[in-house]
């Protein structure tokens, strides 16, 4: 499942993901991906409001987000994509070149799947604390949703080939000392590129989801295409975060020779001379 909500609302947008053979009662069958034209193409009022963050006027994020939601509420019911039913490829391609442009940042956290209520609610409660306290403050870094996605976590047997192995670097790689960690929250908040204050937003909520992880009940990686390693100035930039925490996230419980050094080991081996290289990956990976 899937849930969007747009800061300063209390509806989220909720989408889950079945398998029935056959179109339930009432669905509406879909051969074609992009089913959400309403996302797409943004209307005026949309537009407006971002024309004005963007030149400044931050506190303009609560009806901004409440603009998407009564946009998202009222192209659900004119389009009928509320419930479609139709191949995966067609269902999960929904963002195409003009959907709104965000910066975002990403975590899994891996959980007990009989815990998923109470990790939501966590998570819900420690955004929105953040949220208001930055609004109080006459601050609005986050103007996009909050995303949270609910997954099982990799397994080898699901692709259908012999032999098949779990990713090294994966998020959601199984832990084999916690079985009982098997399912996962992907976790990313969006704001428009250049909104001020949003890598000290995203920071504070970085350190509260590495503190939260040491209790041992959950644990948490980060979604590579995502922001992660934050600094109050900006994002990948956290000496530690990469340096010592992404490693141990990727290391904790893994058996020898499947670990981070592992990885790091594999493509040392494979690009020798480091033609695919950055200042970002020789830090992570030197």
């Amino acid at each position: 499942m899937e849930i969007i909500l747009f800061p300063f609302t209390k509806t989220p947008w909720l989408k889950v993901w079945t398998v029935p053979p056959w179109p339930p009662l009432g669905s509406r069958p879909t051969v074609l991906p992009y089913n959400y034209a309403f996302a797409d193409l943004l209307p005026k009022p949309i537009t407006d409001l971002v024309e004005g963050i963007q030149r400044g006027n931050v506190s303009l994020a609560p009806t901004f987000g409440a603009t998407q939601l009564s946009i998202v509420q009222g192209g659900l019911l004119s389009s009928l994509t509320s419930d479609l039913w139709g191949s995966a490829k067609d269902l999960l391609l929904y963002v195409r070149p003009t959907t709104l442009r965000v910066t975002a940042n990403g975590y899994a956290v891996l959980y007990r799947r009989a815990d998923v209520q109470g990790v939501l609610h966590e998570i819900y409660t420690t955004y929105t604390t953040l949220v208001d306290r930055y609004a109080a403050g006459g601050r609005y870094p986050m103007n996009g949703p909050l995303e949270l996605r609910v997954t099982g976590l990799d397994q080898p047997g699901d692709v259908a080939i012999p032999g098949a192995v779990e990713p090294l670097l994966s998020a959601v790689r199984r832990r084999p000392d916690r079985p009982d960690l098997d399912t996962a929250i992907w976790i990313d908040v969006l704001t428009l590129p250049g909104t001020p204050a949003a890598e000290e937003f995203y920071t504070e909520l970085e350190q509260w989801l590495f503190g939260r992880a040491g209790a041992g009940d959950i644990d948490v990686r980060v979604e590579w295409s995502k922001g992660w390693a934050y600094t109050p100035t900006a994002g990948w930039a956290d000496r530690e975060t990469i340096t010592g925490t992404i490693p141990r996230s990727l290391t904790t419980g893994q058996p020898a020779g499947a670990d981070f050094a592992s990885a790091r080991a594999t493509l040392a081996a494979l690009d020798p001379h480091r033609i695919y290289r950055s200042p970002l990956l020789d830090l992570l990976l030197p």
